[in-house]
């Protein structure tokens, strides 16, 4: 693992502190989900946390889709989530086209559901270009009654991300820095839920970079580098990982560094569960950065013999 030199003071110590409750949150998150969660959801779980995302997928919607009225909040949250912390968008437009909920009694649908119901429509209409859409509730409106960051901050963390990536849609940097810093907050609040404080921590400190807020992402990854590590390998959240490594290791112009993160993201890839065409592009688009870190780092030689075993060659 890289080891990374950094200067942490005064507000960085705080994150620190919070980021090592996270970082032993996530040391018992395992155990503490396999006493909490039904047989079926604890095999959603695990697939996603050794790479299955196809079974995982696959596996939820099945489980929703079979789940007596007792449970199908439970299972249409679980969707959600599963979806969303893969980046499937043709999992979540599923879920979107179809009225999970419908025949339960209007009083009996918990606000948690209703935030997640949120969080998949606000998704969709960011994926597919429509961030108008998300304007008023997310500038004006916030649903705070549903997804209150005190009863459920991993929801609102992941709200404030979306909110944060529409305001810089219209070059409001300023607004989209203040999403992130409340993601941020939330993050530090988690106590339980050791992967997805990971998986925000990665998302944020990509949004970081997205703003141009370099060192402060570099900040946020030292930090949170105890929990970062224990990352599941094979997972997706490895890959995306991954990726913000090399991202910020180009910042720093360290592109012997970013060529042999590339190679172990290759690497990550091979042993992910994806789809075919959704593979190949990832892996295309890995050997492109990979080629492009080889050139930048002089290795005119190392870049050539790249090139027959890209994907495009084939």
């Amino acid at each position: 693992m890289i080891a990374w030199r950094t200067v942490v003071s005064g507000r960085c110590l705080s994150i620190v502190v919070l980021l090592l409750s996270l970082n032993a949150a996530f040391s018992q998150v395992a155990s503490a989900r396999s006493e909490k969660l039904p047989t079926t959801q604890q095999d959603i779980v695990q697939e996603v946390l050794i790479g299955r995302n196809v079974d995982a997928v696959e596996r939820v919607k099945r489980a929703l889709e079979l789940a007596p009225p007792s449970t199908r909040q439970d299972f249409f949250q679980l969707a959600i989530r599963t979806c969303l912390a893969l980046d499937d968008f043709e999992c979540a437009t599923f879920l979107g086209s179809r009225d999970f909920l419908a025949g339960l009694p209007p009083d009996s649908i918990r606000p948690s559901t209703v935030g997640h119901a949120f969080w998949l429509w606000s998704y969709i209409q960011m994926a597919t270009g429509n961030h108008q859409a998300t304007e008023d509730k997310f500038e004006r409106d916030f649903p705070i009654a549903l997804a209150n960051p005190l009863v459920n901050p991993v929801l609102f963390a992941d709200l404030q991300l979306l909110a944060a990536g529409r305001s810089r849609l219209v070059l409001d940097f300023e607004s989209s820095r203040e999403h992130v810093e409340k993601a941020l907050a939330a993050t530090l609040s988690v106590v339980d839920q050791g992967f997805d404080a990971a998986r925000l921590i990665v998302r944020i400190s990509n949004q970081l970079l997205e703003n141009y807020d370099v060192e402060r992402a570099m900040r946020l990854v030292a930090s949170a580098m105890p929990l970062l590590v224990k990352i599941p390998p094979d997972s997706f959240l490895a890959y995306e990982f991954g990726h913000l490594m090399v991202a910020l290791l180009r910042y720093r112009k360290d592109f012997v560094g970013a060529a042999d993160g590339l190679r172990h993201i290759l690497s990550t890839l091979d042993r992910l569960q994806l789809k075919p065409e959704l593979k190949a592009h990832l892996v295309a688009h890995t050997y492109n950065e990979l080629l492009a870190s080889e050139a930048l780092r002089g290795n005119l030689t190392a870049a050539r013999d790249l090139l027959p075993s890209h994907p495009l060659m084939a």
